[in-house]
């Protein structure tokens, strides 16, 4: 028997949003192809945990048919990069 304090709402009246998830970082400016690396540091860049923003950054560029390069830089800051994703690439990422 269904508990009679839960609220329960019809599917058609969900709230639901206009338009997909807004990207919570610019990647498309920081996923670069150019022979440049973007400098991002924790807390002003981006808000999480440094291996949880590699794991976003990898599928970021993925979902771009990309390969991305996150490196740890001596000043504790990351340097982002990403090249074009190919046949030969075994879908693992490299720091």
């Amino acid at each position: 028997m269904p508990d009679p304090d839960l609220e329960l709402i019809d599917f058609d009246d969900l709230d639901r949003p206009r338009s997909g998830p807004k990207a919570a970082y610019p990647w498309d400016s920081w996923l670069r192809t150019d022979g440049k690396a973007v400098k991002l540091r924790e807390g002003r860049d981006f808000d999480c945990k440094q291996s949880s923003f590699r794991q976003m950054a990898y599928e970021a560029a993925r979902n771009r048919g990309l390969r991305a390069h996150v490196l740890s830089q001596r000043d504790g800051s990351l340097a982002l990069y990403a090249v074009p994703f190919t046949p030969e690439d075994d879908g693992t990422e490299h720091e």
